[in-house]
């Protein structure tokens, strides 16, 4: 589940996008580019007219990074800044295979592994086979829980950085009670 950002600016969203731009060392694409991983500053990402993605500069690869992925809404008085923390893009994608293959994968070949083991029929070359065919997938699958997991511990305080990283940059806090609706 991802975790929803509002947050309201004083200033023009054209404003907030320049300080955003000055404040951020740029990156384009879904994978580093050389300009964010040697950059200086806190926060890697991209802005332009009214949206935008941000993330916090670590010095190590972690593909279960929070990232922030927002918008930015012109009202009278100001801007109003909305988001949702979540993994890449990428990261979701290959997430959803992984899992999604094994359990397709445990589906069909562990009924057969159990019916061999417990018949003694050879749907299997050896009874062997059949422990390997069940213990295989069980492996794959927690390797991969404790991989997320590890990951997403190590990203466990990127969200609140990302907040006060835009609280500091865009003079921004919660939105008063008249802006929660949409235009």
């Amino acid at each position: 589940m991802k975790e929803r950002l509002e947050l309201y600016s004083p200033f023009s969203p054209e404003e907030c996008v320049r300080r955003l731009s000055a404040a951020i060392d740029f990156e384009r694409s879904l994978f580093r580019t050389w300009a964010s991983l040697t950059g200086k500053r806190p926060v890697a990402g991209w802005v332009k007219d009214s949206s935008f993605r941000l993330r916090k500069r670590i010095t190590y690869n972690n593909g279960f990074q929070t990232s922030l992925t927002g918008t930015l809404q012109s009202r009278d008085d100001g801007t109003l800044i909305g988001g949702e923390f979540g993994l890449n893009t990428f990261t979701r994608l290959f997430l959803q295979l992984w899992f999604g293959f094994l359990f397709v994968f445990m589906g069909v070949a562990y009924p057969i592994a159990i019916f061999s083991l417990f018949t003694h029929h050879s749907a299997m070359a050896q009874p062997s086979d059949s422990w390997i065919a069940l213990a295989i997938p069980l492996g794959m699958l927690l390797f991969g829980y404790l991989l997320l997991r590890f990951g997403r511990y190590l990203a466990r305080d990127e969200a609140g950085f990302l907040t006060e990283f835009l609280r500091q940059t865009l003079d921004a806090h919660e939105p008063p009670a008249s802006s929660h609706h949409s235009p």
